[in-house]
């Protein structure tokens, strides 16, 4: 009778160790699996934000003449006169595109993301600063803007 009542005793403790085990990997699958997740975003931010970087400053863009058209006529922006020479009637056209921001994110190929641009040292901004909880990516390129050598600064980023 009571060696009965030791192989319950043992069998119910062994039941519990089986679950706190089995819940433990579990969460540490979940936890392993969500932060796979999170890397895999933050790698096709970097490809998106380097691609974008680079087609803004060595691209005229599409159309060449695109900061003289509406932007629902423009296929890509562009502010190169040369490759890493900033046109300066093309950033001032990208910045003066501040109240089509949602339009400007589409034309980027990015709607899920913000951006914000900069040119280091010369006060030209355009889109919308991050905010310091944000996820950022963001990508740096000297060039030449009013025969200034100057940091072409493109932030892009998730809002948590």
């Amino acid at each position: 009778d009571q060696k009965g009542q030791a192989v319950l005793l043992d069998v119910f403790f062994a039941v519990i160790i089986f679950l706190v085990v089995f819940f433990s990997i579990g969460n540490s699958f979940e936890s392993e699996l969500e932060k796979a997740g999170q890397r895999q975003e933050t790698q096709q931010m970097q490809l998106k934000a380097f691609a974008i970087a680079d087609s803004l400053v060595k691209s005229s863009g599409e159309p060449d003449d695109w900061q003289t058209l509406p932007v629902s006529s423009v296929e890509r922006i562009g502010l190169a006169q040369s490759s890493l020479s900033l046109s300066t009637e093309k950033v001032n056209q990208f910045k003066n595109l501040d109240p089509d921001y949602s339009a400007v994110k589409g034309i980027l190929l990015i709607p899920q993301y913000d951006y914000f641009f900069e040119l280091e040292g010369t006060g030209v901004t355009a889109g919308i600063p991050p905010a310091a909880d944000s996820t950022k990516i963001v990508v740096r390129r000297i060039v030449e803007f009013e025969g200034v050598e100057t940091v072409a600064i493109f932030t892009l980023y998730k809002v948590q």
